[in-house]
């Protein structure tokens, strides 16, 4: 989970509206007051931040708003992280000062909703939006199917929101399954800080003045290695309060029962109420199958009930080509 480090020390941004002639907002997952059982896609990209070497399990891009009266758009900004691009916005925005215009970052992260849906004619995977679509749907012989893979798009506030809960479910200990006579998971810690290129202890727990709460920021950002002198993201050593082979949950190992809550400016991301986070060998499809039925020779994990089909990395580079030509924002703007 060395991500999480990485991801809360980056800035962080709200979340914009999609907007424009790009159709990518189909593949978008909206949360709301109904619980969605979000299984997280394994991905990796490489860091908007050039000072974060390692890759995430989340796309990160700026994106435009533009308010002019009652016309509001948001989109991609064609210039992303590499200003040898062109970009009509920001040229307005940065250049001529022009208050119409804001900019912001956004994560994308690549999920799979288990819940039914229907297929359209445009082979799309569409949800109702009420009882009665769903039975228009139904007379119109559309297919059922169960799960659909689209993205999250998150800024700021539902971006940590969402740290904070893989933040809480990295402390359930995988290493436990190892063992016949332990019935639940136990609880993950971490015990000492070190350097991950000489091993020079940084702090433990044992003899550390931290508070808990500075214990458990400590690894949020990079230090300077007493011992070789790099400067770099401490590397936290676990123990497990129940075995002996401590291994964090990975997000990918749980469904995430998630809600957004509130309203307005003032919502949040949260775990649904009264409902846990499942591992993906214990979750139960509505055929009655597990979602995991095993793990192939290569790693790779074997999902029941149609969810391998579905079950691929979204390349937003791809998914957002539209919106990140320069052209477009020109069409936006006018």
């Amino acid at each position: 989970m060395d991500f999480l480090s990485r991801s809360r020390y980056i800035d962080e941004a709200p979340r914009p509206t999609s907007g424009g002639k790009s159709f990518a907002f189909r593949h978008e997952i909206k949360l709301g007051r109904e619980p969605s059982n979000i299984l997280f896609i394994r991905s990796s990209y490489p860091a908007y931040r050039s000072d974060i070497t390692e890759n995430l399990p989340f796309w990160e891009w700026r994106r435009h708003s533009f308010k002019d009266g009652s016309k509001f758009r948001t989109f991609m900004c064609s210039r992303g992280n590499d200003r040898s691009q062109d970009c009509y916005a920001c040229d307005l925005q940065f250049n001529q000062n022009d208050p119409r215009l804001g900019i912001r970052n956004v994560r994308y992260w690549s999920v799979i909703d288990l819940d039914w849906y229907y297929i359209n004619r445009y082979n799309e995977r569409v949800k109702p939006a009420s009882r009665a679509e769903e039975r228009q749907f139904e007379a119109d012989g559309l297919e059922r199917v169960f799960g659909k893979a689209g993205y999250l798009e998150l800024g700021k506030a539902h971006n940590t929101n969402l740290l904070d809960i893989f933040e809480q479910t990295s402390n359930m200990c995988v290493g436990c399954l190892d063992y016949d006579n332990f019935d639940s998971h136990g609880r993950v810690e971490i015990v000492s800080y070190v350097c991950p290129h000489c091993g020079h202890f940084h702090d433990t727990a044992e003899n550390t003045d931290k508070s808990r709460d500075q214990w458990r920021a400590f690894g949020h950002a990079p230090v300077n290695c007493a011992g070789c002198g790099v400067k770099d993201f401490p590397k936290g050593e676990i123990a497990c309060n129940q075995c002996s082979t401590p291994r964090r949950a990975e997000i990918f190992d749980l469904v995430y029962p998630l809600v957004k809550n509130g309203s307005g400016k003032d919502t949040s991301v949260n775990i649904a109420f009264g409902q846990n986070v499942q591992f993906i060998d214990d979750y139960v499809l509505p055929s009655g199958n597990t979602l995991l039925n095993g793990v192939n020779k290569d790693g790779s994990l074997d999902f029941n009930d149609g969810i391998n089909e579905i079950y691929e990395k979204i390349y937003f580079q791809e998914l957002f080509k539209e919106q990140l030509d320069p052209e477009f924002s020109k069409s936006i703007i006018g």
